[in-house]
């Protein structure tokens, strides 16, 4: 089942003990718990399943993309995890070193990187070459709110929600809960505009659907509902019985999206 964030944050306030329409859609505010805190859960949850999966299957997750250096410099895109492979536009291999073993001089050869903070840094001076990123991804950070403005190909996030960073939700898919259907993002500015394919308008409630496989969306809440159970506020810490529902899940989702090898680990196994 393909679950968007509205949908999600419904789930979880229904998890809790706590929901209303309102309190969804943040028209009542006297709720105990805040949307904001529903969804950090839920990407937490999200972020958890992921890792999961990338432990037990890397590859799903391998993506390639080129990037443009400036002044020497290579950002990653906003969905980059690990490093895997960097190569040159010829396809040959360039290789990680440390600062201390950067050229001394202004040239350097290109065949090297470094990190610095969260780029690399060719090993050549002022280089613009154009290099291949093999990289695994992550899953990026789920959002709903109100949309604050649309028209044709375009509509505006919630700016108190939605992530500022450029190009973060990229390829991403959002669903119009208010009209009820889905869109794709193909570009994203810092102002919170979405480029997509349709016409939307402002006032219409949306959600932003998770990268993971759809077959493993419910446990995004499930694991969400446990998460917000075991807050301060919860009246009550999740039950076993929650807990173990959530396992068994996470079992069966698994083996049926990955198939069962015999020498793979049994996920049961993996809450002992």
């Amino acid at each position: 089942m393909k679950l968007n964030a509205y949908r999600m944050v419904e789930i979880v306030r229904e998890g809790i003990n706590e929901y209303s329409t309102a309190w969804v859609q943040g028209t009542d505010l006297t709720g105990s718990y805040r949307n904001a805190d529903i969804v950090e859960k839920i990407n937490v949850a999200q972020q958890f399943i992921c890792s999961l999966l990338r432990l037990r299957d890397p590859q799903m997750f391998m993506k390639s993309v080129s990037l443009t250096g400036v002044a020497s410099v290579y950002t990653p895109p906003a969905d980059f995890f690990k490093l895997r492979r960097l190569e040159s536009s010829d396809g040959i291999k360039i290789f990680p070193i440390a600062v201390d073993e950067k050229s001394s001089t202004t040239t350097g050869i290109g065949m090297f990187y470094y990190w610095k903070a969260n780029t690399m840094i060719l090993d050549k001076d002022t280089a613009s070459d154009v290099l291949t990123l093999f990289y695994l991804s992550r899953v990026r950070d789920l959002d709903f709110g109100l949309s604050s403005a649309g028209g044709a190909l375009s509509v505006t996030l919630a700016s108190a929600t939605a992530r500022p960073e450029a190009d973060y939700y990229n390829g991403m898919s959002i669903n119009n809960w208010s009209d009820s259907w889905d869109d794709v993002i193909s570009d994203y500015t810092s102002a919170f505009v979405a480029t997509v394919a349709k016409t939307w308008a402002a006032s219409k409630y949306y959600g932003i659907i998770s990268e993971l496989p759809e077959a493993l969306h419910h446990l995004i809440p499930m694991k969400a509902i446990l998460l917000m159970k075991n807050t301060y506020k919860s009246l009550k810490p999740p039950t076993v019985q929650e807990i173990k529902d959530f396992n068994d899940a996470v079992s069966v989702a698994f083996a049926d999206l990955l198939g069962t090898i015999h020498s793979d680990v049994d996920y049961s196994e993996m809450w002992k």
